[in-house]
């Protein structure tokens, strides 16, 4: 299936801004980066996920996962990636650069990752609506959409956080318009 045309890339729709608040809400942040240091979850497709499977009704399911990685993982592994490495290399400050200027540097390169990761949603986003996917089960409860999500971006019930299906389950709700949220 051919990909749509760039100006098919929305950096500011609806997934976007579910992200941003999403990640924001108590808990999120560090649990998604917990999952992505110690599990090795890309956070871009985690919360691409959540949102399908809770506000699109759709499953997202390990082969989709593959074939969206196989189709996109050049951008993060060329570019988000990278970038991660460098500002993460950058938290120790150099003898021979300022301090103000080290960090201003940083920061630089911390709005890139942002930018080069707000890509990858869009990417993802795209590519999976070009692309048929099963419906999400009606009555799925935050809890089990995250279990589920989990399973279908690699992480195996053993190499998770024990925390993370509650953090994120909790702050889903109130955010996809499902049954359990009150």
């Amino acid at each position: 299936m051919t990909d749509a045309p760039d100006d098919d890339i929305d950096l500011d729709g609806p997934l976007w801004r579910f992200a941003v608040d999403f990640y924001g809400r108590p808990g999120v942040a560090s649990t998604c980066l917990a999952l992505q240091d110690e599990a090795g979850v890309d956070v871009p497709e985690l919360l691409v996920a959540l949102y399908l499977a809770t506000v699109g009704g759709r499953h997202v399911d390990p082969a989709a996962i593959d074939a969206a990685r196989a189709a996109l993982g050049d951008w993060r592994e060329r570019t988000v990636l990278p970038l991660r490495a460098l500002r993460r290399q950058l938290r120790s400050p150099s003898q021979a650069c300022p301090s103000a200027l080290h960090e201003h540097l940083r920061a630089e390169i911390k709005a890139a990752e942002l930018l080069a990761e707000r890509i990858q949603i869009a990417l993802l986003d795209r590519y999976f609506r070009l692309r048929p996917l099963p419906s999400a089960p009606p009555a799925l409860g935050s809890e089990e959409a995250v279990a589920m999500v989990l399973r279908s971006v690699g992480v195996a019930a053993r190499s998770r956080p024990s925390s993370a299906v509650g953090v994120l389950a909790a702050a889903l709700r109130g955010t996809s318009g499902r049954k359990d949220d009150t």
